[in-house]
């Protein structure tokens, strides 16, 4: 599909080499307007090479106090998935899905409950707060312990689940 991304906007951060210089020529190729975001004075030069659907924004801002940081969610509950699929989906089948996903996430999560918006939150504000205002950079798991659990195991119950949606 040589225009799947036409339409779209897309920011990559570090664009200027390496896996971002990679992944903005790909967004390119498949019709995407991007903007590379990276503290490397030459992604002026790169967003040139790359053409008119390139544009570069230089971003340290460390320099200027602003800290960057990242959430990475496990299973909070926000219904995000049901709106997604509730029109194309038997409503059974989609409730069948969500316990199952539930209960195979719950399995390997050491506090044994689903996560709430409010969770995520507090994750956000424990990095932003001036309490904290020495953490920069981090990637913090916001997801019951998911992400040092075994989910090899559950492979098969996943694709099962999956099953049930169609492509």
């Amino acid at each position: 599909m040589a225009d799947e991304l036409a339409g779209k906007i897309a920011v990559i951060t570090g664009g200027v080499s390496g896996l971002g210089l990679a992944t903005a020529e790909l967004f390119i190729e498949q019709g995407a307007q991007v903007v590379i975001g990276d503290f490397d004075d030459s992604g002026g030069d790169v967003a040139d090479r790359l053409g008119p659907a390139c544009r570069f924004l230089k971003t340290d801002v460390a320099k200027y106090g602003v800290r960057v940081n990242c959430l990475l969610p496990g299973q909070i509950q926000t219904g995000m998935i049901r709106q997604a699929v509730s029109s194309e989906v038997d409503p059974e089948k989609l409730e069948h899905h969500e316990a199952t996903v539930h209960e195979i996430m719950q399995s390997y999560q050491p506090l044994k409950r689903k996560g709430e918006p409010r969770d995520a939150a507090n994750a956000a504000m424990f990095l932003a707060s001036d309490r904290f205002a020495y953490i920069t950079g981090v990637v913090l798991p916001v997801d019951d312990g998911i992400s040092v659990g075994d989910a090899t195991n559950n492979v098969a119950r996943f694709e099962e689940a999956r099953s049930l949606f169609p492509d």
